[in-house]
């Protein structure tokens, strides 16, 4: 055993020096994007799934939804604010800080990654029961700064395009979506 370095007598007792282990020259334990992202990707999921709040694991899901594409963040956005809008629950004044926090959160996503997308046409059928879900899509659309062409087939049900054969609806639901498709491609 070698002998005894004075920086290794870390605490004085009554008793005498204590000897303690020498501490590190790494900065490992920094909390560091570096140094986190040394543990791995799959040790960071591991870790987040144990520990996560509903907080953490609702912007997590946005992240990935934001990751698929920007449909599926307008839809991961549109389910959260609508749970907040049909809320019953008042705020107490200790969770508000945390319910701002979230609010801006989702303003940004929706500023920063639907701001600017290509604009959209939402064709609804009047007695399709996504008909409601879809029109509140084109509206958070429109809220996000995406300019949106809504068409309600009234009378028609859903999937009525498969039968543009047969229905004079569906074959013209049909020609605006290749309008639509013509106009956005001959502007890029």
């Amino acid at each position: 055993m070698s002998p005894v370095q004075a920086e290794d007598c870390v605490c004085f007792r009554r008793v005498g020096w204590a000897l303690m282990a020498r501490r590190p020259a790494s900065g490992k334990k920094v909390l560091s994007q570096a140094n986190l992202a040394s543990l791995g990707a799959d040790r960071l999921a591991e870790l987040l799934m144990e520990t996560a709040g509903p907080a953490l694991k609702r912007r997590l899901r946005l992240e990935l939804a934001a990751e698929v594409g920007a449909a599926d963040l307008a839809f991961e956005l549109d389910k959260r604010l609508t749970a907040l809008e049909v809320s019953r629950t008042r705020v107490s004044w200790r969770k508000r800080p945390a319910l701002l926090t979230e609010l801006r959160t989702l303003h940004g996503m929706i500023v920063a990654r639907l701001a600017g997308l290509a604009p959209a046409l939402v064709i609804v059928a009047g007695h399709d029961p996504l008909r409601d879900e879809g029109i509140a899509y084109a509206e958070r659309l429109r809220q996000a700064g995406v300019v949106v062409e809504l068409s309600n087939y009234e009378g028609m049900v859903h999937g009525f395009l498969s039968f543009a054969d047969a229905v004079d609806q569906g074959k013209a639901a049909i020609e605006q979506v290749a309008a639509a498709l013509r106009t956005a491609f001959s502007t890029r």
